[in-house]
């Protein structure tokens, strides 16, 4: 009888607790949405005297903070890479900083932002991958061989270019155009474009996190005179660019979707530029 008389109690507890997490998730999911919609309407407004309207689908980040980060080029790292996939390459250093490799069964480049280019000739007679997974586990496995690693790595696939993306993200956020892409053709070639870099990015002393406000990086952006009528999405991350003394530069940026195309707002640099 006692023990009944502690079921029901705990019962009643659990209950009670069920009801109080349930109901906070439910008034923050409320609070949430009510805040989109007024941040929404008011951004509509000001969009409206710059001719432009709000896509239906946008959504608005929260509050965004970033420090600006530094990463050295490696160009040891980029001869390994080479070295995996060409036979017995090459290299060639140019005076601009491009460092190329050539071989029997293909080339590479490596430029001094990060970006990179390879063709590789390969078993003429094997086939291109057809499924959404084959691609994806093709490309992997050739990357993963060649040394680039495959930590925290997301992939995108094309199944009518035969092509599968590879992206990482940087202290949590992505960065806009830093992926590398493996193509399969028809010919048993595999090219493979993007741009990269290794190692772990640093803070210098004289940066400090910021904090961003999406409100506000959208309406400067509607101020920009671009030719854009509606802005459909907008993400917050990094801007991968060639910094100071051989290293690349990972600052945060804003990147819009637009009716005109996708534009990228550094918000270091105050012009956008199409990405």
């Amino acid at each position: 009888m006692q023990w009944n008389k502690v079921k029901v109690i705990l019962f009643i507890i659990l209950s009670a607790v069920n009801l109080f997490f349930g109901g906070n998730l439910l008034w923050q999911h409320l609070y949430y949405d009510a805040q989109q919609a007024h941040l929404r309407q008011d951004i509509a407004t000001v969009l409206q005297t710059e001719g432009m309207e709000v896509g239906a689908l946008l959504l608005i980040p929260s509050r965004c903070s970033a420090i600006t980060l530094m990463c050295s080029r490696d160009t040891v790292m980029e001869e390994q890479i080479a070295n995996g996939l060409l036979y017995q390459p090459v290299r060639e250093e140019d005076t601009d900083g491009t460092n190329r490799f050539s071989a029997k069964n293909g080339t590479m480049t490596w430029k001094s932002d990060g970006s990179v280019e390879a063709t590789v000739s390969c078993d003429t007679t094997a086939a291109i991958p057809s499924s959404t997974y084959a691609l994806r586990h093709r490309a992997r496995v050739l990357l993963e061989k060649a040394g680039i690693s495959m930590r925290a790595a997301m992939w995108t696939v094309d199944k009518e270019s035969h092509t599968a993306t590879m992206r990482t993200t940087i202290a949590g956020n992505q960065v806009f155009g830093r992926s590398l892409s493996v193509c399969f053709r028809e010919n048993g070639e595999i090219f493979i474009t993007g741009r990269w870099s290794f190692g772990t990015p640093y803070a210098r002393t004289v940066d400090q996190e910021q904090t961003y406000e999406a409100g506000n990086a959208i309406v400067r952006f509607a101020q920009e005179g671009l030719e854009i009528h509606k802005i459909e999405a907008m993400e917050f991350g990094y801007a991968m660019e060639e910094g100071n003394a051989g290293s690349i530069q990972f600052s945060p940026a804003w990147r819009f979707t637009t009716d005109q195309g996708v534009y990228l707002v550094n918000t270091i640099k105050t012009n956008p530029k199409i990405s």
